[in-house]
């Protein structure tokens, strides 16, 4: 399998146009080689087991780049297994991330790129460490680019209008689905009386290679008090227009609203909570925080309407990074050494198996999620 390239030059020309001599490189190649034994290579029923040795050759580079105006994040690796049951094979595993301030306190890109193998179904043989993939496993590339516009009007709000273009391909015919979506946010300047308001529209167009293309339209109002230095509330509401079909044969739409509150105690403990309606029924969210030296504690709960897809875009590797670099900064007070401990341990997680279990495995459908 080969990693096109040539979609990405123009992309990365234009992050490298921003002036190289401030952006400080670092570039970490790494080489694993691994040899495994399994009493079952073929995963066959009982009384037909075959054994066999499995050895995994595994070249990988990690890439950081540091800079005033561009931060580049890449971890790339290789992985070639020769198994003398089931032949041999080979497979990709790529995350990589960039932004850059194009033109300054104006234009700004966000990008990133995926590359990994996923389950199927849930039925099927799953993924298992050291074993080479079975016909329940595909390879899905995700891309996202997002341009924006962002300024600062002085004494009334900072606007912000982003572009952003997300793909997904799971390779072949099984599934192909790319979106659009133009933001609009607001968000305005604190009042001395304790006010504070955000508001925002946006539109965004999915083309899935199964399903009729499909329109979502919200537009949104947020207001916030503060009543003292630890306590705030909030209020929200708005109209939204998810434009697929539900099992009532409409397309679901309606008003939504929120009331919370926020309690910050000190700059590192801070608890925001909702409740509210959607459409689908009554909803709730929770976000903690709780920071001490060796310990990060977290808590976040909320509900929205999601697909397999978004689910790819958002899930993943991110999260589990920015939660690692919370929570090894007291033992790695660098920043680019704790990085590279970060992304080490993340790539070792995820030959042991990858992020399938936070993914609803291959779907056309549109669920409700808690998390």
């Amino acid at each position: 399998m080969a990693i096109t390239t040539s979609r990405w030059l123009p992309l990365l020309s234009l992050l490298l146009s921003v002036p190289a001599l401030a952006v400080d490189w670092l570039v970490k190649p790494s080489q694993r080689l691994r040899v495994s034994y399994t009493d079952n290579a073929l995963r066959a029923p009982p009384g037909q087991a075959q054994a066999d040795f499995i050895t995994e050759i595994a070249p990988a580079i990690a890439l950081i780049g540091t800079g005033p105006r561009l931060r580049v994040d890449l971890d790339y690796s290789w992985h070639k297994l020769l198994s003398g049951q089931r032949g041999n094979s080979d497979n990709h595993a790529l995350h990589a991330a960039a932004d850059a301030e194009l033109a300054k306190d104006w234009f700004f890109i966000d990008a990133n790129a995926s590359v990994s193998r996923q389950n199927l179904s849930p039925f099927g043989p799953q993924l298992i460490d050291a074993l080479p993939d079975t016909n329940n496993t595909g390879t899905v590339r995700t891309t996202g680019i997002s341009p924006y516009l962002r300024h600062r009007l002085r004494g009334l709000a900072t606007a912000e209008l982003r572009y952003t273009r997300n793909t997904f391909n799971s390779g072949g015919e099984l599934q192909s689905v790319h979106s659009d979506e133009l933001q609009l946010q607001l968000s305005g300047e604190p009042h001395s009386m304790g006010w504070g308001w955000n508001a925002s529209h946006n539109v965004r167009r999915t083309q899935d290679s199964k399903l009729a293309p499909v329109r979502m339209q919200r537009s949104s109002l947020g207001l916030r008090y503060t009543l003292s230095r630890k306590w705030a509330t909030t209020a929200s509401g708005g109209m939204e227009k998810e434009g697929y079909i539900a099992r009532s044969g409409k397309a679901p739409e309606g008003r939504f609203w929120s009331l919370g509150g926020v309690w910050t105690p000190s700059p590192r403990t801070s608890l925001a909570f909702s409740t509210g309606k959607r459409f689908f029924g009554n909803t709730y969210s929770v976000d903690a925080t709780f920071l001490q030296r060796h310990t990060n504690w977290q808590l976040n709960y909320s509900e929205d309407i999601t697909t397999m897809p978004m689910q790819f875009a958002r899930l993943g590797e991110r999260d589990a990074g920015q939660l690692l670099d919370q929570l090894w900064r007291g033992m790695f007070p660098n920043a680019r050494e704790r990085r590279l401990r970060i992304i080490a341990f993340l790539r070792y997680a995820n030959s042991l198996g990858p992020e399938q279990g936070a993914i609803h495995y291959f779907s056309h459908s549109y669920f409700l999620q808690s998390s």
